[in-house]
């Protein structure tokens, strides 16, 4: 489990610290306070990366116990619940 996370995080981590310099960089640099709200809202902050690294393990296990068929499946189910929550 953990060997599929130690060969993905690298280039995971590349495409999406090359979409934030792309789409959120540029604002972060001319804004006054970017620092300042992760740092007024640790916890917040360290919530949504526990709860993102436990997605990608419930996935990898989910994948591994069934196939990636079954994950596919339940996509068009779970987004009607995405769209709910949000609301």
């Amino acid at each position: 489990m953990i060997e599929g996370q130690y060969f993905m995080a690298p280039i995971s981590a590349l495409w999406l610290f090359a979409a934030a310099a792309v789409h959120e960089l540029p604002r972060a640099v001319h804004s006054e306070n970017a620092v300042s709200v992760p740092l007024s809202h640790p916890a917040l902050f360290a919530a949504s990366a526990t709860l993102g690294f436990a997605v990608n393990i419930a996935t990898f296990l989910v994948i591994k116990a069934t196939s990636s068929i079954t994950l596919k499946a339940r996509a068009p189910r779970r987004v009607p619940l995405d769209a709910a929550l949000r609301h």
